[in-house]
C-alpha cells in the first residue's frame, strides 16, 4: 500500500526533520469539522518511520471521535515525535517542534501525551505557548475556541482538569 493510500483517511499529514535539533516528527490531522485539530504529542523511539506513521494516524482518527463525544469544537489530529523521551529530550528539539506546529497556523493544537508527561518533559509551561498555540501561563482559565472551558492553569501553566 502507498503513502498516499494510508493517509487517504486523514485531512492532512505532516513531517518534519529538523537536523540540528534531531526533531523527526509527523502530525497527522484526521478531521477538521468541529474545529481545529486537538490532540497530544507522543515521544516513542519506534522502530521504524511507517510504525510511526501507523500510529499517529490511529491516535488522529481516535480523537476525532473522543473531541465528538466529548461536545467540544475541535477534530482530531495527533503528532509523534521519533526518540527514545529518556535520552533524546532537549529544549533546542521542543523548541523546533514548537515551530513546527507553529507552521501549521492553527490547524493543530497539542500539548503533552500520556507517554511524554509535562512533569518529567522538556515541555516545561514556558515552552506550552510556542508548543500549543493555546496555554498561557497566566494564571486565568485558558478558554479555547470551544463551547466549554477545557483546561484550568490556576497560575502554574499545567492544565489542571477538564470540565464543562
Amino acid at each position: 500500500m502507498s503513502v498516499f493510500q494510508k493517509i487517504s483517511t486523514h485531512e492532512q499529514v505532516v513531517f518534519c526533520n529538523h537536523e540540528e535539533s534531531g526533531l523527526r516528527a509527523i502530525v497527522a490531522i484526521h478531521d477538521t469539522t468541529l474545529g481545529p485539530a486537538l490532540g497530544g504529542c507522543r515521544m516513542w523511539p519506534y522502530k521504524t518511520e511507517e510504525e510511526a506513521l501507523q500510529d499517529v494516524l490511529r491516535l488522529a482518527e481516535g480523537m476525532t471521535y473522543k473531541c465528538a463525544a466529548a461536545d467540544v469544537d475541535f477534530g482530531g489530529g495527533k503528532a509523534v515525535i521519533i526518540g527514545d523521551p529518556k535520552i533524546d529530550k532537549s529544549p533546542e528539539l521542543f523548541r523546533a517542534f514548537g515551530r513546527f506546529v507553529e507552521s501549521l497556523n492553527g490547524r493543530f493544537y497539542t500539548g503533552t501525551d500520556m507517554v511524554q508527561p509535562l512533569k518529567t518533559s522538556s515541555m516545561h509551561p514556558g515552552n506550552l505557548i510556542v508548543l500549543s498555540g493555546c496555554l498561557k501561563n497566566t494564571g486565568e482559565a485558558v478558554i479555547l475556541p470551544s463551547r466549554r472551558h477545557l483546561v484550568s492553569s490556576r497560575g502554574s501553566g499545567r492544565p489542571l482538569s477538564i470540565y464543562g
